[in-house]
């Protein structure tokens, strides 16, 4: 029934596999997205760290023949 349909609708977007994906999350919820979301952008945040620390090692190896 349309009439009951009011929002706020809370939606996690993301991607997979090149495609844009989408789904309702339950208000109930939220937080726990919230938190995953964090904890993603932690690690993002670590990793490339992580990927610019590799780089600086291999410059210093000198593994030019």
């Amino acid at each position: 029934d349309p009439s009951e349909r009011h929002g706020p609708y809370y939606v996690l977007t993301s991607k997979e596999n090149k495609k844009t994906v989408s789904c309702r999350v339950k208000k109930e919820k939220i937080d726990l997205c919230k938190k995953f979301i964090e904890n993603n952008d932690r690690l993002k945040s670590i990793l490339k760290e992580l990927r610019k620390i590799s780089v600086e090692y291999l410059k210093e190896l000198d593994l030019g023949g």
